[in-house]
């Protein structure tokens, strides 16, 4: 991974010659090169390098039609479904989307005959976008995750590709975990049996990293395991995701790092076993400290996970201060999602989804003393819900729009326009060399407006 920026910067240079009024087809073939490092990077701004990888591949899309070249067209869709299924911005369902479409359009070329591998490892990511899909009906959503990850297997076995073979077993395992239908508790120990199957190949010798991320999803299994003493699954979920810290540190994993940690501080809350304040103190270290790379600005989906979960714990508790900076982080998460959202309807559909933390926040303040912030955070709350209704003019169907009202959806509606229109200016240019202050500074006018 430390030859990215390397291979970036070469594949920079050599788009400098390589144009795409000239060389067409090279200059097409770099944008894919470079998308698929950009989709590959760890290090940098990862929300930042997957809108690269959403422009490269778009790019490439203007010389690699299914005509020119269907293999590459259809790599091209794969790598768009894969960037889309991770992406930062934008609204996460909206995302889970594009990412099916993206995947299908792949499996339209891809097929188990023409091109078996290529089919099996689409097989394998649509299989994980259904896992996390959140429109449609889950029960449904989770079967055909299954199914996608059990077509896999058909060209991913453990003979011949054992190193895919285990991944698959780990997808599996939390497809299971996730599957509503049959019985719970049978689910839960198919899905243990599962990571353990992958273990057998991902060793933490051989394969550190994959061997942490089962840790992880073996602690998240043991958490909602039905079979046995709660106590003893709670000790074994704590034992896994404290192993799975023995890789995933701050230094060189921070996302993953900062993941385990919220879900080792959620567990502690519910630890039957020792000091009851003790585990308190640990839950709220655990989570607060994930916080640290959760934060509202970088992972927003993830903040908004994370906080509310210190939120709830700290709230009770009836610890007023831990509360209120979880439910702080968690407002500026939402609110941060909502920029991001170009669509009216599921903007204010995000904020009736979330409106019970702003409640929540409220009495959290007034518990504390804070009267103040609460009524601040009453007025956020409140003042956020008359833009929507201004904006969506639903309460002037029947009506004239007053004169007043009307001046402020005017410049409302400019307001948005600027950020529409800054949004769509990112997304077009073209300057590889882009700095993080550059992308810092692009947040910054989007947040102001």
């Amino acid at each position: 991974m430390m030859y990215l920026p390397k291979y970036c910067a070469l594949l920079a240079q050599a788009l400098q010659v390589y144009t795409q009024q000239s060389f067409p087809k090279e200059w097409g073939l770099l944008q894919i090169f470079l998308g698929e490092i950009y989709l590959s990077k760890i290090r940098g701004e990862k929300a930042e390098n997957l809108e690269q990888v959403l422009t490269c591949c778009q790019n490439a899309l203007q010389v690699y039609t299914p005509e020119v070249s269907c293999d590459l067209w259809a790599a091209i869709q794969n790598c768009l479904g894969r960037a889309y299924f991770h992406r930062i911005h934008g609204d996460h369902e909206d995302n889970l989307e594009k990412s099916i479409v993206f995947f299908e359009r792949a499996l339209q070329i891809f097929t188990h005959e023409a091109a078996p591998e290529s089919w099996a490892e689409t097989q394998n990511n649509l299989g994980n976008v259904y896992c996390k899909r959140i429109r449609g009906k889950a029960s449904e959503n989770q079967k055909q995750s299954i199914l996608c990850l059990e077509n896999s297997l058909e060209v991913y076995n453990r003979e011949t590709y054992p190193e895919t073979w285990a991944i698959i077993q780990g997808n599996l395992a939390v497809a299971y975990q996730k599957l509503i239908e049959g019985k719970p508790s049978e689910n839960i120990e198919r899905a243990i049996v599962y990571h353990q199957k992958a273990l057998l190949i991902h060793t933490q010798q051989a394969f550190p990293e994959e061997w942490a991320k089962i840790q992880h999803n073996l602690g998240n299994a043991y958490n909602a395991r039905v079979k046995g003493k709660e106590e003893n699954n709670l000790e074994l979920a704590i034992n896994a995701y404290q192993a799975a810290l023995q890789i995933r540190n701050f230094e060189s994993f921070p996302q993953t790092w900062a993941n385990t940690q919220n879900s080792l501080g959620t567990t502690y809350f519910k630890r039957i076993k020792g000091d009851k304040s003790e585990n308190l103190v640990l839950g709220i270290a655990a989570l607060k400290a994930a916080l640290k790379i959760n934060s509202p600005d970088a992972f927003p989906n993830s903040c908004w996970v994370n906080a509310c979960n210190l939120g709830y714990a700290a709230f009770t508790a009836k610890l007023w201060s831990e509360a209120i900076y979880g439910y702080e982080q968690a407002i500026n998460a939402i609110e941060k999602i909502r920029t991001w959202v170009t669509s009216e309807f599921r903007r204010q559909e995000i904020l009736e989804e979330s409106i019970g933390i702003y409640e929540s926040m409220v009495q959290a303040c007034i518990n504390a003393g804070q009267i103040e912030k609460a009524f601040e955070y009453s007025e956020r709350s409140r003042s956020k819900r008359l833009v929507d209704l201004m904006a969506s003019n639903d309460i002037y169907q029947s009506g004239e729009i007053p004169p007043a009202v009307e001046k402020l959806l005017q410049q409302y509606e400019e307001l948005q326009r600027q950020i529409d229109q800054e949004r769509q200016s990112q997304k077009s240019e073209n300057n590889r060399s882009e700095t993080r202050a550059a992308f810092q500074a692009y947040n910054e006018v989007i947040a102001s407006l």
